[in-house]
């Protein structure tokens, strides 16, 4: 086994260790797991861990099967604020390690990932290579958009549905920040800025349904 432990002059304190088992003759396990708390310079920091396995299947000498598991889990995570000179000159330089944006901003997020390998080398020089694989992060917003070309036509449009929702609902709930955003400096221009933001996604959910309805009308 490999362990490794790491930190930095922010208060970073990580794990990780990994390694591999036979199990027996042909087959060995192989895993991995890591741990971490990650402080940053603005002063926003998360905590982390993911864990994996695989097995390593060796049938006969030719054939080889490889499937894997991988499960992450991030907590607290958020993203420092910009600031935005409301004129021709250079803001006061930020304090180091302080984080001046409102608590609310903090998300969670899980993300799975698993599948097989295998290879068959029916003669010298030749290998054939298959594989299935499906990625599926589990928040229901930024983060599976990295399966959707994996799902069912159906299963976008659900998607598509459940996105709009917690769009609308961050949208109403910063709508309830507003007037104590706004009450400080530059704080217009970053409420206006994240309600942009907002409406971008919805336009491009949006399209994305209009191409779900164009792809389906297609098969017909």
């Amino acid at each position: 086994a490999s362990v490794i432990l790491n930190a930095d002059q922010y208060g970073t304190v990580g794990f990780e260790v990994d390694g591999a088992v036979p199990l027996s003759r042909g087959l060995t396990l192989g895993y991995g797991a890591t741990a971490t708390n990650v402080e940053f310079s603005d002063g926003t920091n998360n905590w982390n861990h993911s864990q994996s396995l695989m097995l390593r299947w060796h049938p006969s000498a030719k054939l080889e099967i490889v499937p894997f598991w991988m499960l992450a889990n991030d907590y607290d995570d958020e993203a420092g604020p910009l600031y935005i000179p409301a004129g021709p000159f250079v803001p006061p330089r930020p304090r180091q390690r302080h984080f001046t944006g409102p608590s609310w901003v903090d998300y969670r997020y899980t993300a799975t990932d698993h599948g097989i390998l295998a290879s068959y080398a029916p003669a010298r020089n030749w290998t054939i290579r298959l594989h299935s694989r499906d990625m599926l992060p589990l928040d229901s917003l930024e983060q599976r958009v990295f399966s959707l070309t994996e799902l069912a036509p159906a299963e976008r449009i659900a998607w598509v549905a459940q996105a709009k929702e917690l769009i609308l609902a961050k949208k109403a709930e910063l709508e309830g920040h507003r007037e104590r955003m706004t009450s400080y400096a530059y704080g217009e221009i970053v409420y206006r800025a994240d309600q942009e933001r907002l409406e971008a996604k919805l336009s491009w959910l949006d399209r994305l349904l209009i191409e779900i309805a164009r792809e389906l009308g297609a098969k017909r």
